[in-house]
């Protein structure tokens, strides 16, 4: 996977549930998160901007949510390696069930479009990029990454017990990926702008070694109604990655 997809992947993106009732995500909400990668304790630096963002619209007479993931590097780093990522997703309001999903990357230059068309009558999904066309089978299992990681807030986080482990698929560039999440606990972080936070801690890995392992992927969500992804520390080569809420509107 790409760095980009690590961030975004490992960060947020859980789903381990069908179509649910939206308890927890509204219209107009925008997270901004500063990326930074670290080599030590000492040497630390800021090298992107990660911004989550949900607006309303209507398409058809029916209510959807319009959601944005956008990340972008810093201009200092441009030179070496410039990101203007952007996914999105158009859901239904009330259980986040996909209908459209887009994505247009320019990692470095280069550039990557595609598109997900679900046709929940003849159970398919038409993936599309600049050249190609094809058709899928509709899982309901498997969605777009956007669509899961939002559907990751409607999951109930009281019915998993401490150390339980449970699978994430989701649908990346017409392909199928997978991961495992533990559930660690819970305790008292500082959330940025949210100030300090009781907040689930989540061990994330591509097999039960990784979860074991003292390098792991860590994330936080606040554990209250709307489990907002925090903080996270993330193992990539030569050092860690390290991602951190620094304004929320709209929650």
């Amino acid at each position: 996977m790409k760095p980009t997809l690590l961030i975004i992947t490992a960060f947020l993106c859980m789903s381990v549930l069908n179509a649910q009732n939206n308890t927890s995500i509204t219209s107009n909400e925008k997270l901004v998160y500063d990326v930074s990668y670290n080599m030590s304790d000492e040497l630390k630096t800021q090298v992107a901007r990660l911004t989550m963002e949900t607006s309303p619209v209507t398409i058809s007479g029916s209510p959807l949510i319009h959601l944005q993931c956008k990340a972008l590097t810093y201009d200092k780093w441009n030179n070496y390696f410039k990101i203007r990522d952007l996914y999105e997703s158009y859901v239904d309001s009330s259980n986040l069930k996909p209908f459209l999903f887009k994505k247009i990357a320019n990692e470095g230059g280069n550039i990557q479009e595609y598109k997900y068309v679900y046709n929940y009558e003849e159970d398919k999904i038409i993936v599309s990029n600049k050249t190609t066309s094809k058709d899928q089978a509709l899982k309901p299992e498997i969605k777009d990454i956007i669509s899961t990681i939002y559907n990751l807030r409607n999951l109930d986080f009281t019915q998993l017990k401490t150390r339980e482990t449970f699978p994430v698929k989701f649908l990346f560039e017409g392909q199928e990926y997978s991961l495992l999440v533990k559930l660690l606990g819970k305790g008292k972080i500082g959330a940025g702008p949210l100030g300090t936070k009781q907040c689930y801690k989540l061990a994330v890995g591509n097999s039960e070694e990784e979860l074991k392992s003292r390098r792991q992927n860590i994330i936080w969500l606040t554990a209250d109604a709307k489990k907002i992804p925090v903080e996270a520390i993330l193992t990539i080569p030569l050092g860690s990655g390290h991602i951190k809420l620094i304004s929320a509107n709209g929650i």
